[in-house]
């Protein structure tokens, strides 16, 4: 936000109402649960399942 606004740009063909309500989520503070900073508490990567090269 600068100067009591906040600009939104939605890009060309991303004006679905899923991806218009997931940028103004952003826009309030809303972040990706991956972003968390207590993200590995609660998650636990199993590396047995991942095919080599994919990750």
């Amino acid at each position: 936000m600068q100067n009591g606004k906040q600009e939104l740009s939605i890009g060309t063909g991303c004006d679905t109402v899923e991806i218009v309500q997931h940028e103004f989520l952003h826009a309030l503070g809303f972040y990706h649960e991956q972003s968390r900073s207590d993200r590995d508490d609660y998650v636990t990567i199993l590396w047995e399942n991942i095919q080599y090269g994919k990750c």
